[in-house]
């Protein structure tokens, strides 16, 4: 290596001395008249080499913070991180961001939260699900809805409710259905009424009944038909009378036997005609007197025989002819005496 100290050298008959500057010549003679002694001045980066030999540690010629010997980049005194030469803090090596000086993981510039090396966003300490910025509280990556820290599943903000990721509505922890805000019960997702949380069917929020989805109204069971909600037992959907469940036609309230849907009066399960509440045998609709269920015709209600509509007697089933309710036989209308039902006269 090349000789740097310019100091003058004894000339032992090589070479001669070089010429020096005019300023070093005037320095060497203003220490001789024993003038101040002028500061030496070093090379730029010098005496910051000479210091960190003393901590061991080099510094950016920057910011003045110590560097890392392998990277050149500046880091943290305490931790040994990385740190961002404007603002000084620690940074992730890969992602350039923000570190937790304790932890050593990223976090969100504005929160302090913990972030997710890839995404850049703030997650839960915890669970390491994705974090809303303003409250902290995870979230659902897809949907942006606030989750539940044990389930992971995105919930509803009032009630904390699990939500369907789709709609972001509250639904039923057990069967997966629409809840209602308010009462936490399972709910149609059509029509919006009360569910059954085993069966899935709409039902009646007083009665607990199952309900029809289009009507809203509560229906049996079994066949499907509407109920009354005080009785609870099937009613005709046009009437309002209470159905017999086999037959789904609708009868009367005290006799139980089949109604007429137009009258509401008990008819007779066979024929169709008007039946009697209390003897349940059909009669006349005209004259309420009892029929023959074969003929449909009026009868006595002791002899069985035809009677007339009008006057209401037992009459001949050939002839019209008026009868005696004893012998069965015609007899003349204005004598009472016993008639030949050839002739229709009177005999002895």
């Amino acid at each position: 290596m090349a000789r740097t100290k310019q100091s003058d050298r004894k000339f032992t008959g090589g070479k001669a001395p070089r010429k020096q500057l005019a300023t070093k010549v005037f320095c060497k003679r203003a220490l001789t008249t024993g003038s101040a002694k002028k500061p030496i001045r070093y090379r730029p980066g010098t005496v910051a080499r000479r210091e960190n030999r003393k901590t061991g540690k080099p510094e950016d010629g920057k910011t003045g913070r110590r560097e890392n010997r392998k990277t050149g980049k500046p880091e943290d005194g305490k931790t040994g991180r990385r740190e961002n030469r404007k603002t000084g803090k620690p940074e992730d090596g890969k992602t350039g961001r923000r570190e937790n000086r304790k932890t050593g993981k990223p976090e969100d510039g504005k929160t302090g939260r913990r972030e997710n090396r890839k995404t850049g966003k703030p997650e839960d300490g915890k669970t390491g699900r994705r974090e809303n910025r303003k409250t902290g509280k995870p979230e659902d990556g897809k949907t942006g809805r606030r989750e539940n820290r044990k389930t992971g599943k995105p919930e509803d903000g009032k009630t904390g409710r699990r939500e369907n990721r789709k709609t972001g509505k509250p639904e039923d922890g057990k069967t997966g259905r629409r809840e209602n805000r308010k009462t936490g019960k399972p709910e149609d997702g059509k029509t919006g009424r009360r569910e059954n949380r085993k069966t899935g069917k709409p039902e009646d929020g007083k009665t607990g009944r199952r309900e029809n989805r289009k009507t809203g109204k509560p229906e049996d069971g079994k066949t499907g038909r509407r109920e009354n909600r005080k009785t609870g037992k099937p009613e005709d959907g046009k009437t309002g009378r209470r159905e017999n469940r086999k037959t789904g036609k609708p009868e009367d309230g005290k006799t139980g036997r089949r109604e007429n849907r137009k009258t509401g009066k008990p008819e007779d399960g066979k024929t169709g005609r008007r039946e009697n509440r209390k003897t349940g045998k059909p009669e006349d609709w005209k004259t309420g007197r009892r029929e023959n269920r074969k003929t449909g015709k009026p009868e006595d209600g002791k002899t069985g025989r035809r009677e007339n509509r009008k006057t209401g007697k037992p009459e001949d089933g050939k002839t019209g002819r008026r009868e005696n309710r004893k012998t069965g036989k015609p007899e003349d209308g204005n004598t009472g005496r016993l008639e030949n039902r050839k002739t229709g006269k009177p005999e002895d």
